[in-house]
């Protein structure tokens, strides 16, 4: 098991980026905006490191709520293992809180299940 990437949601994400780009030495390694416009991200890269930031910019973005509750953080680590659907499925059983079953979409598996806290 690998971690892929860890994801942030951010409040301004041009601050985030440049703080973790001029401070860390990370590199933008793509930038997005969905067709609905809910959010923009940035993929940042430094070595085999990756992480997610992404700012919501509609207030029906589940991170909205997030912010308004944490501020900044992380809200995803996404694990790279053989199998997702397995992983998913034992995690579950040994009781944790399933919040997303198995899905495959461009030849990759994703599941996902719920940490601590909220």
């Amino acid at each position: 098991m690998l971690i892929d990437h860890v994801k942030f949601y951010v409040t301004d994400i041009d601050a985030a980026t440049h703080w973790l780009t001029e401070g860390y030495g990370f590199a933008v390694l793509a930038t997005g905006a969905p067709a609905d416009r809910i959010a923009r991200s940035v993929e940042l890269g430094a070595n085999d490191v990756r992480l997610l930031l992404v700012e919501p910019v509609a207030a029906r973005h589940p991170g909205r709520t997030y912010l308004d509750k944490h501020g900044d953080g992380v809200c995803d680590i996404a694990l790279r293992v053989d199998d997702a659907s397995a992983a998913y499925h034992e995690a579950v059983r040994r009781g944790a809180r399933p919040v997303a079953a198995p899905v495959e979409g461009a030849g990759v598996v994703t599941a996902t299940i719920g940490g601590f806290g909220d």
